[in-house]
């Protein structure tokens, strides 16, 4: 009932505008959060920057356990991320996190990845070289 008062309303064309501009809006969020990552997190996590959505998943460098660096560390430094474990069916300990971009403001996203990297700097664990 609500898209076919919005088309009534809108038509086509405004729904196709609407579209275009909320597209263009999380374009915008994820750009950001992808130099503020740039910035911060080099050299400390991997990730690949998504072409839709509204996270960046990552996996940690030197950290084996995301759900316990989050649940305990990042609560006290206060900012959030979803451990990787809990997209586990099998419950299994993670190294990756997915983080969210869609509405935090750029402060709120800098100082966040800006207390992550301080967390992951403190965390990491030397893999070790054969």
């Amino acid at each position: 009932m609500l898209v076919s008062k919005l088309l009534s309303e809108w038509g086509t064309a405004g729904w196709n505008e609407h579209i275009r501009q909320v597209s263009l809006f999380y374009a915008r969020r994820r750009d950001t959060f992808i130099a503020l990552v740039e910035k911060h997190l080099k050299g400390l996590v991997t990730y690949t920057t998504p072409t839709a959505g509204m996270f960046v998943y990552f996996k940690l460098h030197g950290v084996a356990d995301s759900k316990k660096l989050i649940e305990t560390r990042a609560l006290e430094a206060k900012f959030l991320m979803v451990p990787g474990q809990a997209f586990s069916p099998n419950d299994v300990p993670s190294d990756c996190v997915r983080a969210a971009f869609s509405t935090a403001s750029d402060k709120d996203m800098e100082t966040a990845l800006e207390r992550f990297a301080t967390l992951l700097k403190a965390e990491a664990q030397p893999t070790s070289k054969l």
